[in-house]
């Protein structure tokens, strides 16, 4: 078995633990560290180490995983949108994501946002 083959068995394996744990039994913090061990050992290195957002960003985040839009999260903050657009880069890099929903995703796994399922929103301070 060669190296990918290795990562994508492994990734399979994290994917059915995850989908398959019961809220009831495994803690919030249980489900953080098995989705850092499912991450790239180098993103989980830069993540956990130095790559921190910004109060901005972190609100910025927040907005974004509450269902709000570029636009809509510009006119919440009174920003114009290129300020919008830049804290959704510097995310996107500093969470080592490809996309908004990933960056969401590895904001959970690092506690900047709640773990939930369904559509709840998340509280912005």
């Amino acid at each position: 078995m060669n190296a990918q083959e290795k990562s994508r068995s492994i990734n399979t394996v994290f994917s059915k633990i995850l989908a398959n744990l019961d809220e009831k039994m495994i803690s919030t913090n249980f489900k953080q560290f098995i989705g850092l061990l499912w991450m790239d050992t180098n993103k989980m290195r830069g993540l956990l180490l130095n790559k921190k957002l910004t109060d901005k960003e972190h609100t910025y985040l927040k907005l974004v995983a509450n269902g709000n839009s570029s636009k809509e999260i510009a006119a919440l903050l009174n920003v114009k949108l290129v300020t919008v657009t830049a804290h959704r880069k510097n995310i996107l890099k500093k969470l080592y994501s490809k996309n908004i929903a990933q960056a969401i995703f590895n904001g959970m796994l690092l506690g900047l946002l709640p773990i939930q399922q369904g559509a709840s929103q998340v509280e912005i301070k």
